[in-house]
């Protein structure tokens, strides 16, 4: 395939045009969004650098989105799988470093696996859920770390459940959106854009928190008000 040509994945995208998905282009800006709200949130020191970081990050995937969804061609595809993975692959570096505590190699083991399994139920297919299979592996390892959070992390744990409780809807929404092209012709994958950045918010702040909570300076849920408190009492 030539890597200009132009693919119609979406119900959206009915020609090659540059302004040929408004409202998937439009939604991804919401990434934008809410790197620059991490950017500039009150948070420890600790949480704050997180936050800083994976807000970066979030741009890229944005970067990435919004490059996609102008040129709909095949080098913007690959360009915005590339920044989805490299996302999610620094999201678990640092979650299982700062917040687990992992070891590097059972670390590098589990970021591996989950993309491993993402990429091997996306080729196999055939689940019906519109080429979504890829997201199968983040969604399960979203699951565990919830869990992990549920009985190690008092900080954590409150964004990484809302996280794992939301992404299912998300991709459920994502895997929509070809089906009912018939009869909704702009699709449903700008609202997989809209929630799918409001998981990756509350990831992130679950990343935060539990490195707040890791640095031994955590003294109740990681709020503006705990914060301002915080900043008092130094």
């Amino acid at each position: 395939m030539n890597l200009f040509d132009v693919l119609g994945i979406y119900c959206e995208r009915s020609n090659g045009a540059f302004w040929g998905e408004p409202l998937n282009v439009l939604s991804s800006l919401a990434f934008f969004a809410v790197a620059w709200r991490l950017w500039l949130r009150q948070l420890p020191s600790e949480a704050r650098r997180e936050a800083r970081r994976m807000a970066v990050m979030l741009g890229v995937l944005g970067t990435g989105s919004l490059l996609f969804h102008l040129t709909a061609q095949l080098w913007a595809h690959w360009f915005n799988m590339g920044c989805i993975v490299l996302f999610i692959g620094v999201f678990l570096q640092r979650y299982l470093s700062q917040v687990v505590r992992t070891h590097s190699g059972t670390l590098m083991l589990c970021v591996a696996g989950m993309l491993l399994v993402g990429e091997t139920l996306r080729r196999i297919g055939g689940l019906g859920l519109n080429d979504s299979e890829f997201y199968l592996g983040p969604a399960i390892c979203l699951i565990f770390l919830a869990r992990w959070a549920m009985r190690k992390s008092t900080a954590s744990a409150p964004w990484m459940l809302a996280a794992a409780a939301l992404f299912p809807v998300a991709l459920a929404v994502r895997s929509l959106d070809r089906g009912l092209c018939a009869v909704w012709p702009a699709g449903t994958h700008f609202c997989w854009h809209l929630l799918s950045a409001a998981v990756l918010y509350l990831s992130v702040r679950g990343l935060a928190a539990g490195c707040h909570e890791r640095s031994g300076r955590y003294h109740g849920l990681l709020t503006s008000d705990t914060v301002m408190e915080q900043d008092r009492r130094r």
